[in-house]
């Protein structure tokens, strides 16, 4: 992927008439939190979440480079690494990868304390965040008693997180299934959610054992489909691979449980917040039961950072990303498929949860390496219709459609993207190769005019928005002529059959 463009542009001064158009390749950084020393930056632990580095990492798009730094609470001493104003504003996105259940005598901060709370609330105006966890195991025996018995693992540090703790169930079922209360549920003790998927060597009879989640046989999701303003159904973003959606992940014999807010309090959710929905689900493999995966909420439509909420962090850990590997290597380009696509969605993960402001630094990127590539420079100033199909063409073994398609977007309203009733129409949008077309056109306008004009590249992008608009309203106003033109002829026909 990274040989598709070049690694960087000639280096320009601001003497060189292209210096206001060219975009360095922005660098977001990501903080994976964690509260056990199991979960460590390494290949060779089941917790390590080194695989899950390098797959991101070594698979970084050409527009974006991710720098990955993991923190325990506890280095150090107990609650020795808090989150604090000067911690976080080192990073773009925080990971949480809590294992700990909750405060306990001698150990008074496992949960996030309120300063952290506050802190947490005033960066996620930008910041993104991953919340995971995972079932529930009984609760210490020395926890406060008005808890409830069963508590989720990664409670500690995820209940308390503003509005991304809200996307999870802490307490209660599901559990392990092992060493659980005894239930008045008829399903008993192992109310568990088991996504792991029968073989030869794990037949039904034995995918309740923990071997099945580090084999090669991933489980399929079922994804939602979102209708778009091209009247094209995808999933949603970070379930559209380069080859296509995205239904393969990871899987686990007892998976957590993700929940969906009845309400959003105005005191912690943005007034106007859409409702978090759930994006991927999976199939328990004994019952045929859905349970939901992964769920997001979009912070963009508000102004905040958004959340992702997944049902376990066993998605994420090496002991689930062993099968894909062989002596636990670093992503590679000859990978399976099914790596491939899974790197492709930690990818999109880490794309999606970016502040809006990366976000734009990367479509600034991903414009500039188009119109400097030779390929699209081979169609330099012909009609946008040809050189928007030449660069998707480029752009596409790079990229998803749905990654084209977010960042070509990134500035229009959602609301001007939905499909509100099956029976009205959305806006008549150009199709993004034409937009792609048309901003690239006006790229090269631009640098063709050398000193002469040197717009902003807001205006550029506005006006390639433009271009591809009245383009469509003059095609359309062609076919609506010609249409009328063959009602007539169609006419004529059927009469002269009578």
């Amino acid at each position: 992927m990274q040989n598709l463009f070049h690694s960087e542009p000639p280096e320009l001064t601001r003497k060189d008439f292209l210096w206001p158009l060219y975009c360095p390749k922005p660098t977001v950084k990501i903080l994976f939190y964690t509260d056990d020393v199991g979960v460590v930056l390494n290949n060779t632990n089941s917790f390590g979440v080194g695989i899950l580095r390098d797959w991101i990492q070594n698979s970084n798009p050409f527009y974006v480079n991710f720098q990955i730094d993991l923190i325990n609470r506890h280095d150090g001493g107990h609650a020795a690494k808090k989150l604090t104003t000067a911690l976080l504003n080192n990073y773009d996105q925080v990971w949480f990868f809590g294992v700990g259940q909750c405060n306990v005598p001698g150990q008074a901060e496992n949960e996030l304390t309120t300063a952290e709370v506050t802190v947490l609330q005033n960066w996620m105006k930008t910041g993104g965040v991953l919340m995971t966890g995972d079932h529930a195991n009984p609760k210490p025996p020395t926890a406060a008693a008005a808890l409830d018995p069963l508590l989720n693992l990664g409670r500690a540090l995820g209940h308390r997180v503003p509005r991304a703790g809200k996307l999870r169930k802490w307490e209660g079922y599901p559990s392990a299934g092992t060493g659980a209360l005894p239930s008045t549920d008829p399903m008993g003790p192992r109310q568990n959610h088991n996504t792991q998927t029968p073989t030869v060597t794990f037949p039904l009879a034995a995918i309740d054992g923990l071997g099945a989640q580090s084999d090669n046989v991933p489980q399929e999701l079922i994804l939602k489909q979102y209708p778009g303003p091209l009247l094209r159904y995808r999933p949603h973003p970070l379930f559209c691979g380069r080859q296509g959606p995205i239904y393969v992940y990871p899987d686990h014999m007892h998976e957590g449980m993700l929940l969906v807010p009845s309400s959003l309090p105005v005191a912690e959710w943005p007034a106007g917040s859409p409702t978090p929905e759930v994006i991927a689900s999976g199939t328990d493999k004994r019952t045929s039961k859905i349970w939901p995966v992964v769920s997001a909420w979009d912070g963009d439509t508000v102004n905040v950072g958004r959340i992702v909420a997944d049902a376990t962090w066993h998605h994420y850990f090496n002991i689930n990303l062993w099968g894909w590997t062989s002596g636990f290597p670093a992503y590679t380009a000859d990978g399976t498929a099914t790596q491939k696509a899974i790197a492709d969605y930690y990818v999109n993960l880490a794309v999606w949860l970016s502040p809006r402001s990366k976000r734009a630094a990367m479509r600034c990127r991903i414009l500039w390496s188009l119109v400097s590539h030779p390929v699209v420079r081979e169609v330099a100033l012909h009609h946008h219709t040809i050189i928007g199909a030449t660069a998707y063409d480029v752009l596409g073994n790079a990229a998803s459609q749905c990654t084209i398609f977010g960042f070509l977007f990134l500035d229009i309203p959602p609301k001007l993207l939905e499909v509100v009733e099956p029976e009205r129409p959305p806006l008549p949008w150009p199709p993004e190769v034409f937009i792609l077309g048309g901003i690239l056109r006006e790229y090269q306008e631009a640098i063709a005019g050398g000193l002469k004009k040197i717009p902003e590249r807001e205006e550029l992008i506005q006006n390639g928005f433009r271009r591809a608009i009245d383009y469509q309203a003059e095609t359309l106003g062609e076919q609506l002529k010609q249409t009328k033109k063959l009602r007539s002829v169609v006419e004529e026909l059927f009469a002269s059959e009578k």
